[in-house]
């Protein structure tokens, strides 16, 4: 892996400044593309050959990707960089009868975008599109609609696999605490209806004794010296905030053998109303399906069939959930995961474009000493002696 550059802190860039650093990258590519690059002899031709290069694939997170393109962030009405649907309309998973964003569309925009005159015109643009001008569409190949990827290890891993776990059925003992406080304040008789929906949704809470069980299973778990599972103590403030690959690890096997051990028919047929059994019943299968839905979209081979069963199982997952908590605020992560299907078809297995091996690296970075002086790096050596 060659690592080209690193764009500067403090901060990183907001909204278009980040053209300014695209635009010598672009500068860069143009050439490589049209003129080509011409090798008087390789291994294959001896003669020689024109090689050309291009920027064929952008992975990042979900708001590095929009700033790449020139979109909406994911928190805005436009939230879609892939198709029209609007934020309003969020929790609608038909994801088929979606109407996807052409290249043409954006390019359109885009440049009514950049040759607006005034910023009050350019906002009124963005508002209706929700498209700015990048410096990648002046690589005639570029089509933001099918080259930025929906990068699977932030989408699932750190967004719907966390936010399952922490937000839906919460283990974490200090925020069940609040929210069991929380169901027993009373409720307005105007606001009766609504009241009783958002207690139906934040049932079942897992007790404190109920999240000891759960760490107790996954301490008694034998695995392979180089797995990294979940934290023993999960749930407990002290472990910290978890990584990708322990909530990759905790949905491939951790956390739904350890829910079904808890909330099986043994444990719920002991002393548990019909209500509360019906939701961990809900709340299990639910994991299951995201479970199942993870297993197929992270494969180390993919097919037609993969990328139809994922679909499947993920909007099987995001139903089941919409039934449990009718008022459940939906991020971004949820829409955009309906979308890794088409990225599954059209380059191949997750495993060769998620963000894993760029992650470790940026992870090295950081733990890098410098002197804080663009241009300059400083080099510390280890200058401690055993005696």
């Amino acid at each position: 892996m060659y690592l080209v550059g690193i764009i500067p802190g403090p901060r990183e860039p907001a909204l278009d400044e980040i053209n300014h650093f695209l635009r010598p990258v672009v500068d860069f590519f143009l050439p490589s593309w049209k003129d080509g690059i011409w090798f008087t002899k390789t291994i294959n031709h001896t003669a020689g050959r024109l090689s050309r290069s291009v920027i064929a694939v952008a992975v990042n997170d979900l708001p590095a990707a929009r700033k790449l393109a020139g979109r909406a962030g994911p928190t805005a009405n436009q939230m879609c960089g892939l198709c029209w649907l609007l934020k309003s309309d969020i929790a609608d998973f038909d994801w088929e009868k979606w109407r996807r964003r052409t290249l043409g569309e954006h390019k359109a925009a885009a440049e009514e975008w950049k040759n607006a005159e005034t910023k009050v015109e350019r906002d009124k643009i963005f508002k209706q599109h929700g498209v700015r001008w990048s410096e990648l569409l002046r690589l005639p190949y570029w089509d933001p609609t099918r080259f930025i990827m929906i990068n699977g290890m932030h989408n699932l891993f750190l967004g719907l696999v966390q936010h399952h776990f922490r937000g839906l059925i919460v283990i974490d003992k200090q925020a069940s605490k609040e929210l069991r406080k929380g169901q027993q304040r009373h409720v307005d008789l105007k606001d009766l209806q609504k009241g009783r929906d958002t207690l139906i949704c934040t049932l079942p809470l897992l007790s404190d004794n109920e999240i000891n069980a759960i760490q107790e299973r996954l301490g008694n778990v034998q695995r392979p010296s180089w797995h990294r599972g979940p934290p023993k103590n999960l749930g407990d403030a002290e472990h910290g905030k978890l990584k990708a690959e322990q909530w990759k690890s905790s949905i491939e096997f951790d956390l739904p053998a350890a829910l079904m051990q808890l909330w099986g028919s043994e444990h719920t047929a002991n002393g548990s109303n019909d209500d509360r059994k019906s939701q961990w019943q809900k709340l299990v299968h639910s994991t299951m399906l995201l479970a199942i839905a993870i297993r197929w979209g992270t494969s180390h081979v993919t097919s037609p069939h993969h990328a139809q069963q994922y679909t499947r199982y993920m909007k099987a997952y995001l139903e089941c959930v919409k039934g449990i908590f009718p008022h459940h605020s939906w991020h971004p992560n949820h829409h955009a995961t309906l979308h890794i299907r088409e990225f599954l078809l059209r380059y191949g297995p997750m495993h060769g474009w998620w963000m894993f091996p760029f992650e470790r690296i940026i992870g090295a970075l950081q733990k890098t000493n410098t002197n804080y002086k663009i241009g300059e790096r400083a080099i510390h050596k280890n200058t401690k002696r055993r005696v």
